[in-house]
């Protein structure tokens, strides 16, 4: 494993991996997607009142934003995994080493 230079550096590419995981997981997919389907077969069969719809508006608004926030994850991740790199190749080419330091 890479060594890491800092926390937030390891922190990011360790949350990478898990919100890959957790998006790529069949169950929590299938749980979005319920979730998702139930809430926009309610507003398309029932009559519904405001307080009702701003509910479910919201709902469908916070499914999309735990999405969200696990996609950010990933692109932070990638990110700092880039850098990561960039340095041990800079490093390796400032020492002639032949293998990350």
């Amino acid at each position: 494993m890479a060594e890491f230079p800092d926390d937030k550096t390891e922190a990011a590419i360790r949350r990478k991996e898990s919100a890959e995981r957790l998006l790529n997981d069949p169950l929590l997919k299938e749980a979005f997607d319920a979730v998702e389907r139930g809430i926009v077969a309610k507003v398309k069969s029932e009559s519904l009142d405001d307080g009702d719809a701003l509910r479910l508006a919201t709902s469908l608004k916070l499914l999309g934003k735990v999405r969200a926030a696990l996609l950010s994850y990933i692109g932070s991740g990638k990110l700092s995994l880039h850098l990561l790199r960039e340095k041990q190749l800079k490093d390796m080419a400032s020492t002639g080493a032949k293998e990350p330091v």
